[in-house]
């Protein structure tokens, strides 16, 4: 019923300071649901080529599934889907790119 999401600055892979209360979200349905398994979406902005913002939007996703896993979350239970720039924001936004730069999860 809720989107929880994880952001990054512009052009990094590393989520920001403040997006860690989604992370825990997350850790903690994982934990109390043992069976579930997610989907980590990772997505970009629209500011550069299209096969850079898929690499990137890969990395923001697969970076997010490494901190899951240290977190004792099986691999097997991430799935990483690269979604590269999210074209439903306007560009010219700074704001909007700003949201584009995030990893949202979907329960599988």
């Amino acid at each position: 019923d809720k989107y929880y999401s994880v952001y990054f600055d512009f052009n990094k892979s590393i989520p920001i300071e403040n997006s860690t209360a989604a992370l825990d979200v997350i850790l903690t349905y994982l934990r109390k649901n043992p069976s579930a398994s997610i989907d980590i979406l990772g997505y970009a902005d629209q500011v550069g080529k299209s096969e850079y913002n898929e690499k990137l939007s890969n990395a923001r996703a697969n970076n997010v599934k490494t901190i899951l896993e240290k977190a004792g979350i099986a691999s097997s239970r991430l799935n990483v889907v690269a979604n590269g720039a999210d074209t439903s924001i306007q560009k010219d936004s700074e704001e909007a790119r700003r949201l584009a730069r995030r990893v949202t999860f979907r329960v599988r």
